[in-house]
């Protein structure tokens, strides 16, 4: 038995297999031992016959999943070898014997059908053809509209709750019709609600949540420059950039730190921490953190560091590179001590 899940919707397709895998293992392995993972990328033909031919463990059947063949499988040498052991073992119907595995192939990107020339042929001649002839094959195409809409009162049912529509509206303007980062913060919102005793995600819950987890993260984010935590600085930027956040957003986030170490770099008693926060328009417990991190850099190096974020800020308005690889460049050069002493 075969199915063939593809398309540019990857968090509802890995989803789809995972409910085949654990379907699989609760009905056919109870001892977990049967089921295995191919990656495309680094298949063989000889890899893939010995999946498709090694004999159950104290079960019935096998599980093999293979993923990526078509897109990053090593040449059509392969697919043909992959073809040709298919075929030879009539796995690409549901009356398959009962010692050849259940197949699932998975691909991370839409893939074009084929085009069959002249009369329409009984007899699949390629990988390709053959996977979109088989048991099962789904498409997941990049939900919007209602169908996002209703995906996402979908979801929130499985949690036990109910969404309005202004919370879904809010949702999607936010986060846009990706389903990895829908799935993430409606997992994070659904803690909340249910933590209150409610049974409704409304707008509220949804800013109340989201609000909180961004200003927690770019805490994080200021945190980890003021501490010079340079593995943990580069994480937490490339996640901003991952979810969206403009360049120059995190321009500003960069620069509003190193505006914050400068000015305790250069307090000479007087003003309490309370009041330079006021003055800096940041909250008293925020500078207290960043306070801490004046010990790892030298006035030298805040006032260097000032000087490249003049020439960064040119450079992300002049266009000419990619803005995100510069700001991490400026990282990696700012946070790392092999780095510190270059002008």
């Amino acid at each position: 038995m075969l199915f063939f899940l593809h398309g540019e919707d990857t968090y509802r397709s890995r989803k789809k297999m995972e409910e085949v895998r654990e379907k699989f293992s609760r009905e056919r392995d109870a001892t977990g031992l049967n089921s295995e993972v191919l990656q495309g990328g680094e298949l063989t033909a000889d890899v893939f016959a010995r999946a498709c031919t090694t004999a159950p463990f104290m079960a019935v059947r096998r599980m093999v999943i293979v993923e990526n063949v078509l897109t990053e499988g090593s040449d059509a040498a392969l697919h043909q070898a992959v073809f040709h052991t298919l075929s030879a073992h009539n796995m690409e119907v549901a009356q398959s014997t009962a010692d050849t595995p259940i197949l699932v192939f998975w691909e991370g990107t839409r893939i074009t059908p084929p085009r069959v020339t002249g009369k329409t042929r009984t007899k699949p001649r390629s990988l390709k053809e053959l996977l979109f002839i088989c048991d099962y094959v789904q498409e997941f195409v990049q939900l919007e509209g209602q169908a996002l809409a209703s995906w996402l009162s979908q979801e929130a049912a499985n949690n036990g709750l109910a969404v309005t529509a202004q919370a879904r509206t809010l949702l999607c303007t936010w986060y846009g019709a990706s389903t990895w980062k829908l799935a993430n913060e409606l997992e994070k919102i659904s803690a909340y609600v249910l933590g209150s005793g409610a049974t409704t995600i409304d707008e509220m819950a949804v800013r109340s949540v989201s609000e909180f987890m961004e200003e927690a993260r770019a805490f994080a984010f200021g945190n980890a420059i003021a501490e010079r935590n340079h593995e943990a600085a580069l994480a937490l930027f490339w996640e901003h950039v991952r979810d969206g956040d403009s360049p120059f957003k995190l321009f500003g986030m960069i620069a509003l730190q190193f505006r914050l170490l400068i000015a305790l770099a250069q307090q000479t008693g007087g003003a309490s921490l309370a009041e330079l926060a006021k003055t800096l328009g940041v909250h008293p417990f925020a500078l207290q953190k960043t306070a801490l991190g004046t010990q790892r850099y030298t006035r030298g190096e805040l006032q260097q560091n000032y000087r490249r974020l003049v020439a960064v800020e040119r450079e992300l308005r002049s266009g000419n590179r990619d803005q995100a690889l510069t700001l991490a460049r400026f990282l990696h050069q700012t946070l790392s001590r092999r780095h510190a002493s270059v002008a």
